[in-house]
């Protein structure tokens, strides 16, 4: 357990500093680089950025939600749970710029994002 702490610990330092979109960057080569078979199940969900009034509006019509995670790996797992067997089905991920010398703060996690957090 220590040693994947410290492998954790180190991949961790190596993003200091690099934007959101890097460090996604780096985890998809990563995760390809590691489990092929996880990377392949693995997928953005696009509802960062700005948009103007029109596209916001059409994509909240078409089912764009403020504050769901970035990406969804669709790798089902089984739990044993007492005397039943119950399937988890992915895990949600949200990603956060690390902290660095010119932005202190890192990235911040918003209402929604501690909202859908708590719901999924």
């Amino acid at each position: 357990m220590d040693r994947e702490l410290e492998k954790l610990k180190k991949a961790a330092q190596k993003t200091k500093g690099k934007s959101e979109l890097a460090e996604a960057i780096d985890f998809l080569k990563r995760l390809k680089s590691e489990d092929p078979c996880t990377e392949a199940l693995t997928f953005a969900i696009p509802n960062g950025g700005f948009r103007s009034g029109a596209g916001a509006r059409n994509l909240s019509l078409s089912g764009v939600k403020a504050g769901v995670p970035d990406y969804f790996v669709a790798v089902p797992k089984s739990v044993q749970l007492g005397s039943m067997v119950v399937w988890r089905h992915g895990l949600f991920l949200e990603l956060k710029r690390a902290t660095n010398a010119r932005n202190k703060r890192g990235g911040s996690v918003s209402k929604q994002q501690l909202e859908w957090g708590e719901a999924l």
